[in-house]
């Protein structure tokens, strides 16, 4: 799909059972650098029943070294880390325990699975901690899934009940994120953006009257070259084609880039790589860019279609809804200004 101008239309992951537990479907923005899994050996083996959980977790380790294990025999894996939460429910690692079943249970597919395994950790009321990491793992899911209502739901019940929490602290990204889709009020923001060797600050005020398209994007971003292509290069959908077309859109229409590598020369590898014909916003700082930290921005690749009034006409991952919004945000806006003419 591309855009029409007329009427016509993760982060690496070390070893999961070692010392960084990096839930490998949540981006780092959403999960933050809190681990979940402890090193074999450094917990006190207060646990009789059922083995101690640093024994089990050294025994698992060994028997499967790395994802790919993991993955296949996941069931096997999950069963055991069932077992230990059925004959040790009393123990203090019980929310590890059943978040690391929930990993286990995703990587294999299961995601029913994992999700019985938060909603039991938001359940425990015994374990206020435990509550607000399997209310936060909730919701995390569902909004990465674009399951807003439900995100909300989740999130609005850690908030609420555990607001002093580490994880509620973590909420406010995505939180941020989910109100913007609700009000579309776009926040004040500024950055400063280059090209070739010159470079233009811009901020709310200066693209007032114009459609302005923002794509965050890492050097990894899968298919990003078949997007430069089309909405750059392709004479049927590029920018350029369109005010061809259209001359009263010239000067009307901004596009450009966030590039989400902290590492500067991953970030103008890919650049020249794929030619990007338009303008980049590049500082290192990843998803703790402040425009990406504004937003609330989960993951990449991310879109999003500013109206000429400032207001929000689509921000999210689904390329095809991008390109419609896109193509409608601009069909109005070249209708609205011919009729000025």
């Amino acid at each position: 799909m591309s855009i029409s101008f007329d009427f016509t239309q993760a982060v690496a992951v070390r070893h999961i059972f070692g010392v960084l537990l990096g839930l490998w479907l949540f981006p780092a923005i959403i999960i933050g650098p809190q681990v979940f899994g402890m090193a074999a050996g450094t917990e006190d083996e207060t646990e009789v029943e059922g083995g101690s959980y640093a024994k089990l977790i050294e025994s698992l380790e060994k028997e499967y070294p790395d994802r790919d294990s993991i993955q296949q025999g996941y069931r096997v894996v999950a069963e055991r880390l069932r077992e230990f939460i059925q004959t040790n429910s009393s123990s203090p690692k019980l929310a590890q325990v059943r978040s690391l079943c929930a990993e286990v249970l995703i990587i294999g597919g299961d995601r029913s699975g994992a999700i019985f395994q938060w909603k039991a950790m938001a359940e425990d009321s015994g374990d206020p901690a435990g509550q607000a990491q399997g209310l936060y793992l909730l919701a995390s899911d569902s909004f990465l899934r674009d399951e807003s209502d439900r995100a909300r739901e989740y999130f609005a019940r850690l908030v609420d009940g555990f607001p002093s929490s580490d994880w509620a602290a973590k909420a406010k990204g995505p939180l941020r994120y989910l109100a913007l889709l609700t009000s579309r009020d776009m926040p004040a923001f500024e950055v400063v953006v280059r090209k070739g060797g010159k470079k233009a600050k811009l901020n709310l005020i200066n693209l007032a009257g114009k459609v302005t398209l923002v794509h965050f994007w890492r050097s990894d971003t899968a298919k990003h070259g078949q997007f430069i292509e089309t909405l750059g290069r392709n004479p049927e959908s590029s920018l350029e084609q369109a005010v061809r077309k259209y001359p009263v859109l010239k000067g009307k229409v901004m596009i450009f880039g966030v590039n989400l590598d902290t590492d500067k020369g991953a970030f103008e590898t890919a650049r020249d790589r794929w030619k990007i014909p338009w303008a980049q916003l590049h500082d290192g700082k990843g998803f703790s860019s402040p425009l990406v930290k504004t937003l609330g921005i989960p993951r990449a690749p991310h879109w999003l279609v500013l109206g000429p009034r400032g207001r929000i006409w689509y921000l999210g991952a689904d390329l095809d809804k991008f390109y419609a919004y896109a193509s409608e945000a601009l069909k109005r806006h070249r209708i609205a200004l011919e009729k000025k003419k």
